[in-house]
């Protein structure tokens, strides 16, 4: 377990926030918020990782930092993705769940699920 202030010096070096990290949070921009809200989920280990479109976040370079960091957690935990983004999809899942007419289908190969949704 590391102490808190561990993880709020890694939340604020991770998060790229600069001087805006000891502002109230009402009052980042959407994308300093997103960037703010991810880093926290990292900072901590959980079994299972939620995450939605949260790629979206931030420039190439943030989004690489954050895919590096998924591939880290991704070692000792599960990734449960919720994304439009095929590549990313492709590069961070083995299997897929899609609702399509209403049901649940369960595709153990990402690239199956990924080829009948965009035939939807």
């Amino acid at each position: 377990m590391r102490d808190t202030q561990a993880i709020e010096e890694w939340v604020k070096e991770f998060s790229e926030i600069g001087q805006h990290f000891e502002l109230p949070i009402k009052g980042y921009s959407s994308g300093m918020r997103s960037k703010f809200s991810f880093a926290v989920s990292m900072a901590f280990d959980f079994d299972i990782y939620l995450t939605d479109e949260i790629m979206s976040v931030g420039d190439a370079r943030f989004k690489q930092k954050c895919i590096d960091t998924f591939n880290q957690k991704r070692e000792t935990a599960s990734l449960i993705m919720v994304s439009h983004d095929m590549k990313n999809l492709r590069q961070q899942c083995d299997m897929a769940i899609l609702l399509r007419n209403s049901t649940l289908e369960i595709f153990e190969n990402i690239d199956d699920a990924i080829r009948i949704y965009q035939d939807l």
